[in-house]
């Protein structure tokens, strides 16, 4: 099967999303499909409308991993005919003639980025609406079926995502994340039960690097010493850096000897906060790279990802996979991931619940290992990306059948 994948962003930007997808689509690739990505972004960005119109990387061909990848781009006149679609973007009640005028002049750079017509199309939610819309247009326009995975995050409603939740409506068929996840699309979006298959996601763990389990810590000489809690993730609010950082002082007070590690990109806000941090307990060490996550995560006493707003939380399945145990915020979305008091915790969002949940587990090694191990056999049984990859193939034989 000859499959053309769509994303905003994709590998070497680092972000959950593209990295995921990344591997699913080497799995796919190694199961003998013919892949394909097209994408807009190849470095990490977060100004999604100017950076996916009128401030767009140039385009550029190259390959990840072995995966050939097309980055879009548009010529000075292109952009400038955008300019005023981007504004009306912003006007909610404009946002969908916005998006089909975006759309529009996205789609030629599309189809030209094509390198052979695709069996099927499968669209990665991120981002602003005009690239699935244009991969949609491109599906539909060839005859071909397109399935998308929407990423679906709580809080992801009301009109504001009424065009999205149209995508989703079309296609044929909807990858879920977790039950939880489908329950939303088909009850709150509309989307029709049969269309929708939940998979789940895989862990990101450097195959070559540090062995799990390693005793090797790169991060000893900037502060890192077991036994240390480790938050793993972009510092966005929502994913309760900050939460974890308010809970410190309680968790060391308990623990004295323990390290509170913040792993992941800063943002102005988690800037300013560290830096004024004077407990040499708390080791920010920002972005860190594939290897240096893995090290990381296998020398942790637990991974602590109090996140308000997931859409399944991979993170965890890392974490699992290095027989560590996870203490989570328990959204519906989390807890169909996490079993709670069987590989991990889960806790309201505050601080004193989290620290409490963390000083258990640093409290009692013996019944963090057995949740570690717990999380490990998860993996194994469920969230192998081999195993992803063969419930992914079953999706997209059901989306050709029903086209």
């Amino acid at each position: 099967m000859r499959i053309l994948y769509t994303s905003l962003a994709y590998p070497p930007s680092i972000g959950g999303g593209e990295i995921h997808l990344h591997r699913l689509v080497r799995e796919m690739s190694r199961r003998g499909a013919d892949v394909q990505v097209i994408c807009q972004w190849s470095r990490s960005r977060s100004d999604w409308l100017r950076g996916s119109t009128t401030e767009a990387d140039p385009p550029l061909r190259y390959e990840h991993d072995g995966v050939p990848v097309n980055r879009l781009g548009f010529d000075d006149a292109t952009k400038a005919r955008m300019r005023p679609w981007t504004s009306l973007y912003r006007q909610r009640p404009l946002r969908g003639l916005a998006i089909r005028r975006l759309a529009g002049l996205l789609a030629p750079f599309y189809r030209a980025a094509v390198d052979a017509r695709p069996d099927l199309v499968h669209i990665l939610r991120m981002g602003c609406e005009h690239l699935p819309q244009a991969a949609r247009q491109y599906a539909e326009e060839q005859g071909i079926p397109w399935v998308v995975t929407p990423l679906h995050h709580p809080g992801w409603d009301g009109g504001k995502y009424r065009h999205y939740d149209r995508i989703f409506r079309a296609a044929d068929g909807v990858i879920a994340l977790t039950e939880s996840e489908r329950e939303t699309l088909i009850r709150s979006k509309g989307v029709a039960a049969e269309k929708v298959h939940v998979t789940g996601i895989g862990p990101i763990l450097d195959d070559n690097g540090f062995a799990v389990g390693s005793a090797v810590n790169p991060f000893a000489q900037r502060g890192v010493n077991a036994p240390y809690v480790l938050f793993l993730g972009r510092k966005a609010g929502y994913k309760g850096w900050d939460t974890l950082l308010d809970a410190a002082p309680a968790i060391l007070e308990r623990h004295p000897d323990a390290r509170i590690v913040f792993a992941g990109p800063d943002t102005p806000e988690s800037t300013a906060r560290f830096d004024a941090c004077d407990d040499p307990r708390i080791v920010n060490l920002g972005e860190v790279d594939l290897p240096g996550k893995t090290a990381l995560l296998a020398g942790c006493a637990l991974l602590a990802l109090p996140s308000t707003a997931e859409s399944f939380g991979g993170v965890f399945t890392e974490a699992w996979a290095c027989g560590r145990p996870v203490v989570g915020v328990g959204l519906p979305s989390v807890a169909c991931v996490v079993d709670h008091e069987t590989d991990g915790l889960l806790i309201e969002p505050a601080a004193a619940p989290l620290a409490d949940a963390v000083s258990r587990l640093l409290g009692d090694p013996a019944a963090a290992d057995r949740m570690g191990q717990a999380g490990r056999e998860k993996v194994r049984s469920r969230f192998s990306w081999e195993r992803l990859a063969e419930r992914t193939a079953e999706v997209y034989e059901a989306a050709s059948r029903s086209r």
